[in-house]
C-alpha cells in the first residue's frame, strides 16, 4: 500500500515524467525453495533487490516486494527493459546457473498519466502473467502491455459475457461426429 502511495506522490510532483510501472516476478521460485531450503530462496530475493537496486540508482524510481517472488518497480521512462534483465541476471549468477534464472517481466507506460497508478500495475502485473500463458523457451521474456493488448482484452471479455448470454438463451446445438477406424486394426486399450 505504501509503494502505491510513494508512487502516487512521485506523479503528483513530477506531473510532466513518463514514469513505467514494472513487474518482475521469477517463475518457478517455489521449487528453488523446495530444493534448496527457504534460507536459499532468500538468498536470492536479497540478491534480485539488489539487482533491481543497481538500476534505479542509475535510473531513478522505486522499488518493492509485492509477494513471495514478484517486485513492484516505479522507474522513469526507458526504451531498453533489457537493462533489468542484465542486472538482475548479474546479481543472480553468483548463487544460480544461467539456465536456472527464469524471469519475466510486464511493463505499463502512461505518458498521458490517464491511469491511476493502482491500473498502471495492473496492466504490467496482466501483461507479466500474459508470459506465463505463452510456452516460451527463453529463460527471460518481457511484456509491454499496450493497445493490441487491451483491445483482446476487451474482446475477450466481450466473449465471455456473450458466450453466458449464448448459455441463457440456449443458442448453441450440439453435433456429434462419428469416429471411424479406417485402418480395420481393433483399438488397443491402455
Amino acid at each position: 500500500k505504501f509503494f502505491l502511495e510513494f508512487a502516487s506522490q512521485i506523479d503528483s510532483r513530477y506531473p510532466e515524467k513518463t514514469m513505467d510501472a514494472i513487474v518482475i516476478n521469477f517463475t518457478r521460485f517455489h521449487l528453488l525453495n523446495q530444493l534448496y531450503g527457504q534460507s536459499f530462496g532468500d538468498k536470492v530475493l536479497v540478491a534480485m533487490a539488489d539487482g533491481i537496486r543497481n538500476v534505479l540508482q542509475k535510473n531513478g524510481g522505486i522499488a518493492g516486494r509485492k509477494d513471495s517472488d514478484t517486485f513492484y518497480v516505479y522507474t522513469s521512462h526507458t526504451d531498453d527493459y533489457s537493462i533489468f534483465v542484465d542486472a538482475l541476471k548479474s546479481a543472480l549468477s553468483p548463487l544460480l546457473k544461467g539456465s536456472e534464472i527464469r524471469l519475466r517481466l510486464g511493463v505499463f507506460s502512461d505518458s498521458a498519466h490517464s491511469h491511476t497508478v493502482n491500473e498502471r500495475f495492473d496492466n504490467a502485473l496482466q501483461a507479466c502473467n500474459s508470459i506465463r500463458n505463452k510456452a516460451g523457451k527463453n529463460s527471460e521474456e518481457i511484456c509491454i502491455y499496450d493497445n493490441e493488448m487491451l483491445e483482446n482484452e476487451k474482446f475477450q471479455a466481450h466473449l465471455l459475457h456473450d458466450f453466458e448470454t449464448a448459455i441463457e438463451q440456449k443458442q448453441f446445438k450440439v453435433n456429434y461426429q462419428p469416429k471411424f477406424n479406417i485402418t480395420g486394426e481393433k483399438p488397443v486399450l491402455c
